[in-house]
């Protein structure tokens, strides 16, 4: 288990590092502001988003477990550090959610029967 757990985060770094380097580049050549960067291995997903200036956000996604697990990546120390880990199980059984307007049961009830 932990040469798992190992190995899923040198794999974060990795990534965390080429994608940074990537969106860096594109950031300074096509003038976008932010860049994403996906990869699957097996079941774990990472993706990457590189906003100017910011830190990396890595997201990394144990599809099997459904887990997933936020990483901010500092562009210059490469310092990373853990923001959140979240077992998503029962966020996936909900039915309804959304925190802003029109909701679902709004949307519903104005559908013609």
């Amino acid at each position: 288990m932990r040469r798992l757990r190992d190995g899923v985060l040198v794999g974060v770094v990795c990534c965390a590092f080429t994608a940074g380097r990537m969106c860096h580049a594109q950031i300074a050549t096509a003038g976008q502001e932010t860049q994403t960067s996906s990869a699957t291995a097996g079941n774990v997903i990472t993706h990457v988003t590189a906003t100017g200036g910011q830190p990396l956000v890595v997201t990394v996604i144990d599809a099997s477990k459904l887990v997933m697990a936020t990483y901010q990546v500092d562009r210059l120390t490469g310092e990373i550090t853990l923001k959140s880990v979240r077992n998503i199980t029962w966020d996936l059984q909900m039915r309804d959610f959304n925190t802003g307007k029109p909701l679902p049961q709004d949307i519903r009830s104005g559908l013609p029967r």
